[in-house]
């Protein structure tokens, strides 16, 4: 193991070259500030940078986000006498691959010294509580988000939702077979899921992807999923029939979906199909009213309502 120390006490930097010798490990460099740190690290590539956090200059944390920044196969252990939940967490976020108090006992010491060469967090059980504790109060809810995905990873997703193997996959969205097995692997990557019975369990639950939609296109899509035609689309949203025409053709364009029922299952997965259209309550024509009746004409013994004109 290569090894280059930063510190700035002389006597505690020399002390730990000292004992890092006499374990057999290589002491390549030495530095007294951050930024000299940076610099001998990225001549000289050590394995590992054990690095102070309060130095003069260029301090140990602004150093570690440095040097992670150009490179990041250094590992950077902070070794330091601060106990400060700050400092830690802060660590964490600049890249650290460890966090070590100089009051630990040697053979704690270079056991958690060779795990980091293995790809193992350099932390006490301690310290690890800590982070863990914080990672879940500012993390309550963690869940795969659908955020990174594409436009043609979702309808991948909804097709994957619907049961479909890669070939209708392929031809549904006009791709060969073998980019639709590339796009269902980014997706399982992406959101961290490992099969497709997990894609389906997320995609029952997913947030609404960022499709574009206007508010407008999104009442025609809820009455979409509700099987509304164009003709009572445009009378619930008081537009002309050629005007709804446009709005539908609008959203599978955006959507990249190609008839009402790939629309109708998209809306349903994405929650478009919940809730009334209109404020108030009111329905499309055909839907339940509360008092067990349909919209579609007035209670038994009421007069009929007068007749609504649309407004162009």
């Amino acid at each position: 193991m290569r090894v280059v120390v930063v510190d700035d006490h002389d006597l505690f930097r020399q002390g730990v070259c000292s004992l890092l010798s006499a374990h057999g490990i290589d002491v390549v460099g030495e530095a007294t500030d951050g930024l000299e740190g940076v610099v001998k690290a990225e001549a000289l590539r050590p394995d590992v940078v054990l690095m102070d956090v309060r130095m003069p200059g260029m301090g140990g944390l602004e150093a570690t986000r440095m040097l992670k920044a150009r490179a990041r196969e250094i590992r950077i252990v902070v070794l330091t006498i601060s106990e400060d939940d700050e400092d830690l967490f802060e660590a964490v976020k600049c890249g650290a691959d460890g966090y070590l108090l100089k009051d630990l006992h040697s053979d704690d010491f270079f056991r958690l010294l060779e795990g980091v060469l293995r790809g193992q967090p350099a932390v006490t059980p301690t310290l690890a509580a800590k982070i863990l504790r914080e990672f879940s109060r500012t993390h309550p809810h963690i869940a795969p988000s659908g955020d990174e995905l594409t436009q043609r990873e979702h309808q991948v997703v909804d097709a994957l939702a619907n049961g479909a193997p890669n070939k209708e996959i392929a031809h549904a969205l006009g791709i060969a077979e073998s980019t639709a097995k590339y796009h269902i692997a980014n997706v399982l990557a992406k959101l961290h899921l490992h099969n497709r019975g997990e894609v389906i369990a997320y995609a029952t639950g997913r947030p609404r992807p960022n499709d574009g939609l206007t508010q407008r296109e999104r009442e025609i899509l809820q009455a979409l999923a509700g099987g509304a035609s164009n003709r009572e689309l445009a009378d619930e949203l008081c537009i002309t029939e050629s005007t709804a025409k446009y709005h539908v053709s609008t959203i599978m364009a955006k959507l990249h979906l190609r008839g009402r029922g790939e629309v109708i299952a998209y809306a349903n997965r994405h929650g478009f199909s919940t809730g009334s259209l209109l404020p108030g309550g009111a329905g499309l024509p055909g839907a339940s009213r509360p008092d067990g009746n349909r919209s579609d004409g007035p209670p038994e013994g009421e007069p009929d309502p007068p007749i609504r004109r649309s407004v162009h």
